[in-house]
């Protein structure tokens, strides 16, 4: 009889880890969903308006800048189907340690993207204005 209750202590156990890492997950892709979706539309949608404001201002272009005005379409692309199958694993084995490393390490990118994408664009621009307040009429 002592047996059954350290059993079901160890079962208890393994089921709050288990819950804990479900959490954990679940955490992660709350996290990662606005993100994700905010990345994804702004490389899909602002993209194409600072190719267009290069163009006119003619401004030149780092290779960051270059990198990102190239494989905007695929990484948004990319984000939005990393979502989806983030959702979808984190459905089916969110009680999973790996999937932590997989959520984590999604969120993890979206917001590299995000940052990389602001400094290789809003950057350059930023370069224009540096001599405005100096300039004699």
């Amino acid at each position: 009889m002592q047996d059954e209750p350290a059993a079901s202590r160890e079962e208890i156990e393994v089921a709050k880890r288990r819950g804990y890492v479900k959490g954990m997950n679940w955490g992660l892709l709350t996290v990662a969903i606005p993100c994700s979706l905010w990345a994804a539309i702004r490389s899909l949608a602002e993209v194409p308006k600072f190719e267009e404001v290069f163009k006119q201002v003619k401004v030149e272009m780092p290779a960051l800048t270059m990198l990102v005005l190239n494989s905007q379409g695929g990484v948004g692309v990319g984000i939005l189907v990393g979502l989806v199958a983030c959702l979808v694993m984190t459905k089916r084995w969110g009680e999973r340690k790996r999937m932590v490393l997989v959520n984590g390490g999604f969120l993890f990118f979206c917001f590299a993207w995000m940052m990389l994408f602001s400094v290789a664009l809003y950057a350059p621009l930023l370069t224009l204005l540096e001599g405005i307040g100096q300039r004699k009429h």
